[in-house]
């Protein structure tokens, strides 16, 4: 794919976030993405092959924006404590805000397990890694007993499992939002439970 054709597939996709944002998913036809992105209708099927494949493109694109911000706030931490907290922290925090710029589209798709799945498992591979990562890196700096490679890669499904459903809570039930002492109470268990 050329430049000129991602500009255009990210000016679209563009586009339709502003419009999932202000009406929603089932509100938003093709037509408006075609007049908000200045783009011929045809232009919008050159490249996408319905509403809902644009729909995904502006997920992906969100996902991979909250990642690199939580990627970012890890890389500044000196310790495996610091790194865990700014990890999950940082990707609440990040989420929280795209529930409330979403709160039409995520009455819409809330209870579309099948929708849930399909983006739960495309991003898990990643974010294990970077799980395990983080976990190897205070492994070695023995701030964690040592760890076998399969405990470390057990431990860091377990994370991920109960991160993601963390934030299931809150894109469906708003739980944690404001809930501070809950995380840190949830980030002291794991941390001085497995510490050296």
């Amino acid at each position: 794919m050329t430049n000129k054709d991602e500009k255009i597939k990210s000016s679209i996709i563009k586009a339709a976030e502003n419009l999932f944002q202000k009406y929603g998913i089932n509100k938003t036809t093709m037509e408006d993405i075609a007049k908000e992105s200045r783009k011929a209708k045809s232009t919008l099927y050159y490249y996408f092959k319905n509403k809902e494949e644009i729909f995904d493109a502006v997920l992906i694109k969100e996902m991979n924006e909250i990642f690199q911000i939580v990627k970012d706030a890890v890389s500044v931490e000196k310790d495996f404590e610091g790194k865990m907290r700014a990890y999950v922290i940082t990707d609440l925090r990040e989420i929280k805000k795209r529930v409330n710029l979403y709160s039409i589209v995520k009455s819409e798709i809330v209870y579309d397990e099948h929708f849930i799945k399909k983006f739960r498992e495309s991003f898990d591979t990643r974010d294990v890694n970077f799980i395990t990562e983080i976990i190897e890196y205070g492994v070695k700096n023995q701030e964690l007993r040592p760890l076998t490679d399969d405990e470390i890669k057990t431990l860091s499904h377990i994370i991920l499992i109960a991160f993601r459903s963390i934030e299931l809570d809150l894109f469906i039930e708003h739980k944690f939002l404001n809930d501070d002492e809950k995380i840190d109470s949830l980030l002291n268990i794991l941390y001085y439970g497995i510490k050296k």
